[in-house]
């Protein structure tokens, strides 16, 4: 019993240095897009109510949250998606939208209707910013903005590169291979949520 109490001591010290190695000592060069990062940070406000903001941030050694990422299987994903999601029409309209936006110059608008929601695309500086606006088919009135999503460009990409439906196993090995800077920021009426790869 005193071997096996000595053993979980160990693993234990040794794991916190993993952890302070991965916090402390710079990582080395070399994901042809930078330096490999080192945190993934969340910032999310509760933007809700007026003239009161709740503000949670949130912290992780990028190797965690890789590790999970590994550790989650890009099949069972798929067949989440699979009772969740049309894949058909899902598929067909992201692989329209992305074939538009490389044939026209950046900062030109991709709109697609999805059911009674506008999906207003735009690819700018190697990222996608996606407007949702509700309220378009109200004659008199300006569609109303409801959500904003923001993304690195070369997950629409990686989403498309199957043959026939959205291929969650490459859009899942790009986001494991993120890169210091990348940004996901969704934003609505009433939350603001932003990833960075640090």
């Amino acid at each position: 019993m005193r071997e096996l109490r000595s053993a979980a001591n160990a693993l234990f010290w040794f794991s916190l240095f993993l952890l302070g190695w991965a916090l402390f000592v710079p990582p080395p060069e070399g994901t042809g897009r930078g330096e490999r990062p080192r945190f993934l940070r969340m910032v999310i406000e509760d933007t809700g109510t007026p003239g009161h903001t709740e503000k949670v941030r949130i912290t992780v050694p990028w190797f965690l949250f890789r590790s999970g990422l590994h550790a989650v299987s890009a099949g069972k994903l798929e067949r989440e998606a699979d009772l969740h999601f049309d894949d058909t029409v899902t598929a067909e309209l992201v692989r329209d939208v992305w074939k538009e936006l490389s044939e026209k110059p950046e900062g030109t608008d991709v709109v697609r209707q999805h059911e009674d929601v506008e999906l207003v695309f735009r690819k700018e500086k190697g990222e996608i910013l996606l407007t949702f606006r509700e309220g378009c088919a109200d004659e008199g009135r300006p569609p109303k903005e409801v959500a904003t999503m923001r993304f690195p460009a070369r997950f629409l990409e990686a989403a498309v590169s199957g043959d026939r439906d959205l291929d969650v196993e490459a859009l899942f090995d790009e986001m494991k291979d993120a890169a210091r800077g990348d940004v996901i920021e969704v934003t609505s009426d009433d939350a603001h949520v932003k990833v960075v790869i640090d």
